[in-house]
């Protein structure tokens, strides 16, 4: 990933962890939902050898020349799902975008697709990390304070072994920087 993009989604996704690692909810328990100020709300199913349930704060930050992002993180921070857009395209407008490999793309998605990174705390499958490998984002609405949709999409682990299926919905709050 191009560094320029690299430095905007480190910033953005860390803006994001101090909030929620002070929450006392922990690991997807948002029935009270996301604390005032930190973000919007998401849920997703990851289906595997197991399926697990998880919910958090959506915030998802951009800008037109630089590139895209959407952070999903679990209250506490410890899982989160990280989906970057093509290097140079900001904000999507409402739309059904490919998902793509991020193996196979070097870690960059293509021209109007984007690839998702997941980090687990604890092991899923024998592994905390997996990477998409196909799949499709759909955007349902899209402003500058907020982005709506859902995802599908297959993942592997970062040893190419096992997969799993994620599935979800999402309403983040947006900064178009």
């Amino acid at each position: 990933m191009p560094r320029s993009l690299t430095t905007l989604v480190l910033a953005a996704f860390l803006s994001v962890a101090p909030a929620c690692a002070n929450n006392p909810a922990q690991n997807g328990d948002c029935q009270d939902g996301a604390p005032a100020g930190v973000g919007g709300e998401f849920t997703a199913t990851i289906s595997g050898a197991e399926d697990v349930e998880f919910c958090g704060f959506a915030t998802s930050s951009g800008q037109a020349g630089f590139g895209w992002s959407l952070q999903l993180l679990t209250p506490g921070g410890a899982n989160s799902i990280l989906i970057i857009g093509a290097e140079g395209e900001g904000r999507p407008d409402s739309n059904t975008y490919d998902i793509a490999d991020y193996q196979a793309n070097d870690a960059t998605a293509p021209a109007n697709e984007y690839v998702v990174l997941i980090a687990f705390e604890e092991d899923i499958l024998g592994t905390t990390g997996f990477s998409s490998v196909e799949g499709r984002l759909t955007i349902t609405s899209s402003s500058p304070t907020q982005v709506s949709g859902e995802f599908d999409f297959e993942a592997r682990d970062s040893q190419g072994g096992a997969t799993i299926s994620v599935t979800g919905t999402f309403t983040s709050t947006n900064q178009d920087l």
